[in-house]
C-alpha cells in the first residue's frame, strides 16, 4: 500500500471533523490530487474500492459516503414514519401513505433531499442505495411513473391473502421451509423488494402490489395471475392463482425465488449459511375432510393448520412424498405440484 494512500485516510478524517460526510466521485478525486498526490486515475479507483472494502467508505455510482452513520440518519429521514405528534401536518398524508400502503411519496422525497441540494448529493444515488440494500422497491409502469414502496415500514395485517384459496387446476401452495426454524430477520422484505423489482421487469404491468406486514399480493404475467407471498415464523408461503392457464408461470416463480436465496446468500455475509427446502403441506396429515386423522395434542384439532403442527414435506425430484409421523396403506399425491417442476422452454 503506498503511503498517498495513508494520506488519503487523513483527509477523510479531517472533512468529517469538518462535519461533510459525502463527497461526490470528482471532489474527492481533486481533493486525493492537491492532498495526497494521487495523480493517476487508474490509482484513485484503486485506492477507493480497496477503502470501499474495508468499510470506511460507501461508494455507489457517482456519490461517496464518507461517514456510514449519516447515510444511515439519511436512510431513517426517508422511511422511519416519526411520532405523531412530532409529525409536520404539512406531511402527515404522506407518512400515512406509507404507513397504510407502503408507498414513500415522492414529494417526501424532494422535501428530505432540498436540504441537501447545495451540498451536491444526487437524490438517484441514494435511492439506488436503498434499493440495493432492500429498505425500498422501485416499481415503475414508465420513465415518468415512478414509486417506491418500503415493504418494512407496513402494519396492516395480510388476513385477506391468507385466506386466498386456490382452484384443482391451480398449482397447489408452495412453502419455502428454513431449516433452523425461522425465516432470517429481513429476508422476507428483500424477497418482496426483489419480486417488485422481478415483476417490473418481466412484465408490464399497470397495477402496484398490495403489501401487508408479512405479506405481498402481486398480478402478474400476460394472462394475469395472482402471485402470493405470506411470511410465518419459520416458512414463507407461495401461492399463485391462474385466472387463464399458463404452463410454465409456475416454474418461473420458483427458479426466481431460487435465484433470489442464491443471490442474498452471496451479497449478504449475515445470509451466507442460509439452509432452505421447498416443501408441500403433507398430504396425510392436512387432508381435506376431517373424517381421517388424528387430532393434534396442542389444538385439538384435526388436520390442524396451526403453524407449530403445520405438517410439511420437502420436495424432491422424481421422488413420492411419504410422511413418517405414522404409517399409511397408499401413496398421495398432491395435485398441482408437478406446475411447479415443469422445466420452462422460454422466460
Amino acid at each position: 500500500m503506498s503511503s498517498r494512500w495513508f494520506l488519503f485516510e487523513k483527509v477523510i478524517e479531517a472533512l468529517v471533523a469538518k462535519q461533510i460526510y459525502h463527497r461526490n466521485l470528482q471532489q474527492l478525486q481533486n481533493d486525493a490530487k492537491k492532498y495526497c498526490f494521487v495523480e493517476d486515475a487508474e490509482e484513485f479507483s484503486t485506492m477507493i474500492s480497496f477503502y470501499h472494502g474495508l468499510g470506511m467508505i460507501i461508494k455507489h455510482r457517482n456519490t461517496v459516503v464518507l461517514k456510514a452513520q449519516w447515510l444511515i440518519d439519511l436512510f431513517k429521514l426517508l422511511i422511519t414514519i416519526p411520532h405523531f405528534n412530532k409529525v409536520d401536518p404539512k406531511y402527515a398524508k404522506y407518512w400515512q401513505e406509507l404507513e397504510k400502503n407502503g408507498i414513500l411519496s415522492m414529494k417526501h422525497v424532494d422535501h428530505v433531499f432540498s436540504k441537501f441540494y447545495q451540498q451536491g448529493i444526487i437524490k438517484e444515488d441514494i435511492l439506488d442505495m436503498m434499493e440495493r440494500f432492500g429498505l425500498i422497491a422501485k416499481f415503475s409502469t414508465s420513465p415518468a411513473d415512478v414509486k417506491y414502496f418500503v415493504p418494512a415500514q407496513l402494519t396492516s395485517s395480510p388476513d385477506g391473502i391468507c385466506k386466498m384459496e386456490t382452484s384443482p387446476t391451480d398449482p397447489c401452495p408452495l412453502y419455502l421451509h428454513f431449516v433452523h426454524g425461522f425465516v432470517p430477520h429481513g429476508l422476507f422484505s428483500l424477497l418482496v423488494s426483489r419480486s417488485i423489482r422481478w415483476c417490473c421487469e418481466t412484465w408490464s404491468i399497470d397495477e402496484h402490489p398490495t403489501l401487508y406486514q408479512n405479506g405481498a399480493w402481486f398480478v402478474i404475467g400476460k394472462q394475469i395471475h395472482d402471485f402470493v407471498l405470506i411470511c410465518k415464523t419459520r416458512f414463507i408461503k407461495i401461492v399463485l392463482r391462474q385466472r387463464e392457464k399458463s404452463e410454465e408461470l409456475a416454474t418461473l416463480v420458483r427458479e426466481f425465488v431460487e435465484g433470489t436465496l442464491q443471490d442474498l446468500s452471496q451479497e449478504l455475509p449475515y445470509l451466507s449459511g442460509l439452509q432452505y427446502e421447498f416443501c408441500v403441506a403433507c398430504p396425510y396429515c392436512h387432508q381435506e375432510t376431517e373424517e381421517v386423522g388424528q387430532a393434534c395434542s396442542n389444538h385439538d384439532k384435526i388436520s390442524c393448520t396451526h403453524e407449530e403442527c403445520f405438517h410439511l414435506l420437502e420436495i424432491k425430484q422424481d421422488q413420492r412424498l411419504i410422511c413418517k409421523k405414522k404409517p399409511y396403506d397408499k401413496v398421495l399425491t398432491v395435485p398441482g405440484l408437478e406446475k411447479w417442476l415443469k422445466r420452462t422452454s422460454q422466460v
